[in-house]
């Protein structure tokens, strides 16, 4: 019960300030329920849903997760219903997979609890996990290492978790994941473990993998012209990454000072502690940041010719994905070694605060968003959010906590947040604009454009997993003016290319070839701001009395 409290804290501090529940929509709500929403039309027979995406040039087999079995559940779950449900499912997974794992090692209750709890938290930090590999990661661990042999149902099960699983996000970590089996294993004769794990895993994935196969072999993809760094601008990076993670510059890393110090703690009592399985993880881990390192650079293109080009824009260094899971089983095992009641208290006590935090870290960030919308002065909330972008953390709370700041000196403690799965997708304000657009296809400007995916809107923009670099060349000639203006955009957009949005740095200044979109058969802009082109002609400003949002149509 503990735990699950733990696990929840998120929703219920969520549901104590607005009523609802508020989600982070980056890399979650931009892509997976609008994908899931198709998937689920596909299922009960209209396969003309996927005229919504990319100005009707999306393929089925872009849908990456299509042949998961865990679709079937959409057929009878609402798109906000089966976002929640496989949230709470994996959350569950992560759980009691790891703390299978870890009581396999301690035997303690309290220690495989505090580390399954702390790893579900971390797989957590950016967003969902994409598939079930990496929930399901430590139960198969915990096979590798202390199974002789394994029966068919388990063969079964590991199977079916391949056929939820994705090539794209799990193959590579997989490959991680037998090394660390083999190193920590209990029996030096279970290698048909081994094979009976890669065989029925392997076949899964690859029967799920059906639609990247097609997508290889009949598209360019839009990651072909992906361009790694040299192997010492990667190393730089990495360094800097590391330095930055002791940095406290953002609200979020204040959330993140727990788990630094638990963790900083925990790795330096290790290298103390004579324990070879310990030493092992934190070998293993050295090593495989570097290969993370040598594997982030350029230092493989010149292997990948035709017919393999496409694998340039493969990401090799996906294994980073279980290193959360190497990071708590050092963590579980070094509880295992120390009977002074004070290191474990305040390890158990930094667990708990470091995973609350985590859950939170969001929630809070809205609910101060929303107090300092309320409360303080036009020029104080601009003022802030300099602050706030110049990573100016300091000057920030000084603002804050500066009573002349603040418009009035009752504050109004009302809560309200855009973020929550129905307000993130404005259902009334784009059923208006819907019908006004009458079957267009719509560019998006200043806000996501899969919120009119969502919506049943057609879109020629949005953002993709697996797409035609014919596309993604077509889409650049509305957008060029504006990335030649801004490399860091070009960049961004050439190099990645999954985010296929209007980017522009000047909303007074815009640089978008609304003549180019209509090559793209572009009938209507969604816009957050107002837009002066002459080739456009207002709708609507804004679309329904409540709303923030215009419409223009292209002449």
């Amino acid at each position: 019960m503990i735990a699950l409290f733990i696990l929840s804290i998120g929703y219920l501090i969520s549901l104590f300030f607005f009523g609802e529940i508020v989600l982070n929509p980056h890399d979650n709500l931009e892509i997976g329920p609008i994908y899931n929403s198709i998937i689920s039309k596909i299922y009960s027979g209209d396969f003309d849903s996927l005229l919504i995406l990319q100005a009707e040039n999306f393929k089925w087999f872009f849908l990456d997760k299509i042949l998961y079995p865990i679709n079937i559940f959409q057929l009878f779950l609402s798109d906000k219903q089966f976002y929640f449900f496989e949230e709470f499912l994996k959350k569950m997974i992560s759980y009691f997979s790891f703390y299978l794992l870890s009581k396999s090692f301690t035997k303690n209750h309290l220690n495989a609890m505090i580390g399954a709890i702390i790893f579900t938290s971390l797989i957590y930090v950016v967003s969902v996990p994409h598939s079930y590999f990496i929930p399901f990661a430590p139960y198969f661990l915990y096979l590798l290492c202390h199974k002789q042999s394994i029966n068919k149902f388990t063969i079964l099960l590991i199977f079916f978790i391949g056929l939820n699983s994705s090539i794209i996000f799990d193959l590579v970590a997989l490959a991680l994941l037998i090394p660390l089996g083999l190193v920590l294993r209990e029996y030096e004769n279970n290698i048909k473990v081994y094979y009976q794990f890669l065989i029925s895993f392997s076949l899964g994935c690859l029967i799920s993998g059906i639609p990247i196969f097609l997508t290889v072999l009949t598209q360019e993809l839009s990651r072909i012209d992906l361009e790694k760094p040299s192997l010492i601008i990667a190393f730089k990076f990495e360094i800097y990454e590391l330095i930055n993670l002791f940095k406290i510059v953002k609200i979020d890393d204040i959330f993140r000072v727990p788990i630094k110090i638990l963790f900083i703690v925990i790795f330096f009592t290790s290298i103390f502690l004579k324990d070879k399985v310990i030493l092992k993880l934190i070998i293993f881990l050295i090593i495989f940041y570097f290969f993370k390192i040598i594997l982030s650079s350029n230092i493989l293109n010149p292997i990948f010719i035709e017919p393999i080009s496409f694998l340039k824009g493969f990401n090799f260094t996906r294994f980073h994905l279980l290193f959360p899971l190497i990071i708590c089983l050092i963590l579980v095992l070094n509880l295992k070694h120390f009977e002074l009641q004070k290191y474990k208290s305040f390890v158990f006590l930094m667990t708990i605060i470091s995973s609350v935090f985590l859950y939170s870290n969001f929630t809070v960030v809205e609910i101060v968003k929303s107090f300092t919308n309320n409360n303080l002065t036009d020029k104080s909330l601009s003022k802030l959010k300099e602050f706030n972008e110049d990573e100016d953390i300091s000057n920030f709370f000084k603002l804050l906590l500066d009573k002349n700041n603040y418009k009035n000196q009752k504050l109004s403690y009302e809560f309200d947040s855009k973020n929550s799965f129905d307000k993130y997708y404005r259902y009334k304000e784009y059923g208006s604009i819907k019908k006004l657009v009458d079957g267009g296809i719509t560019l998006s400007i200043g806000i996501d454009p899969m919120i009119a995916a969502m919506n049943g809107i057609k879109v020629a923009d949005g953002y993709y997993v697996l797409y035609s670099a014919e596309y993604k060349k077509k889409f650049e000639k509305i957008i060029i003016k504006e990335l030649q203006n801004n490399i860091s955009l070009y960049n961004y957009f050439k190099n990645w290319g999954n985010r296929v949005y209007v980017f522009f740095e000047d909303e007074k200044n815009l640089m978008v070839d609304f003549n180019a979109a209509k090559e793209l058969k572009i009938s209507h802009v969604i816009s957050s701001f107002e837009l002066m082109d002459p080739i456009l002609e207002k709708i609507c400003s804004p679309c329904i009395s409540s709303g923030q949002l215009s419409l223009y149509k292209i002449k």
